[in-house]
């Protein structure tokens, strides 16, 4: 991406607007399992409960 309202790099892209909000897109699944994992621990009632 070549806007100057983003960054991207191996793992993320992030880009951000004007109204000041913003997207993060992470490319690798491995790395959401994780925050996801830490989130969890930290916040035990942020994430949906795994239906599986």
């Amino acid at each position: 991406m070549n806007d100057t309202n983003s960054f991207e790099n191996d793992y993320l892209i992030i880009k951000w607007f004007k109204v000041g909000t913003g997207h993060i897109v992470f490319k690798k699944a491995e790395i959401v399992n994780e925050l996801n994992q830490i989130l969890a621990k930290r916040f035990p009632n942020a994430l949906a409960c795994d239906m599986n």
